[in-house]
Order: C-alpha cells, then sequence, then structure tokens
C-alpha cells in the first residue's frame, strides 16, 4: 500500500482510502477561513507534492497543491491513510487575486489566517502540527 521513500513514508494516493481525524471533522473542513472544498482535497491527495516533514512532526508530513495561487495543505501520517488537519496557504498573491476562484476577500482571510498560524507556531514552537 505505501512504500518508504526518502525519510519515512508516502501516504496513500487514493482518496478514497482516507479517513478523517475527529480534528479534520470538527475544525478544518467547516471552518470559513480555509476555502477549501471536499474535491481540492481529494486532488490534493491525489496529485500533491509531499513536503515539509520535520514541520509537520514525527511521524507525519504535509501534501500540498497550488490552486490558482493558493495552496491546499493537508498534514497526514506517513503511513496511515488519514487526515489530521488541513489549510490553504496564498503561495502566489499575483496568480491568486487574477483568478476568478478567489475572491480579494477570501485572500485577505487566508493571508490573515497564515499570519496569525505563523505567529503562534514562532512563540510556542512546541506546538508545531
Amino acid at each position: 500500500m505505501n512504500s518508504p521513500t526518502g525519510c519515512g513514508g508516502s501516504p496513500s494516493r487514493d482518496p478514497d482510502e482516507y479517513r478523517h481525524t475527529e480534528h479534520y471533522q470538527e475544525d478544518a473542513k467547516p471552518d470559513s477561513m480555509r476555502f477549501f472544498t471536499e474535491s481540492m482535497v481529494r486532488e490534493t491527495i491525489r496529485e500533491g507534492e509531499d513536503c515539509d516533514r520535520v514541520a509537520a512532526g514525527p511521524g507525519r508530513l504535509r501534501r500540498r497543491k497550488t490552486f490558482d495561487g493558493v495552496d491546499v495543505v493537508l498534514v497526514l501520517p506517513e503511513y496511515t491513510p488519514e487526515i489530521i488537519t488541513g489549510w490553504t496557504e496564498v503561495s502566489d498573491f499575483t496568480t491568486a487575486l487574477e483568478s476568478s476562484r478567489w475572491s480579494q476577500e477570501q485572500i485577505r482571510t487566508i493571508q490573515a489566517f497564515q499570519n496569525y498560524e505563523h505567529m503562534e507556531l514562532d512563540e510556542n514552537p512546541a506546538e508545531r502540527r
């Protein structure tokens, strides 16, 4: 099912195998500041890039895919098909602003969420996801 690569495993690319953790169900998915859809999550699982193993925490990685200048980021265990959490980050302001996918208000909200999360992580490095 999952084959080890690099410093850890690479979770499944089949979105149908994934279960959602309680945190994802209660916080990430319905959060009005994250702006991702189930189809974007499925596409990120299938086609996203595995990255940021250290920042995601032991035994975890982040899988990321860009949608018109905004990245959907999922935190996944290396060897278990489940979604721990997810969020959006603006990766290219120009592309995001020119896209019909994102409104200026959504881009501002995503950036505010990003800034808040980064500030919180800088103040509490032990709480990294």
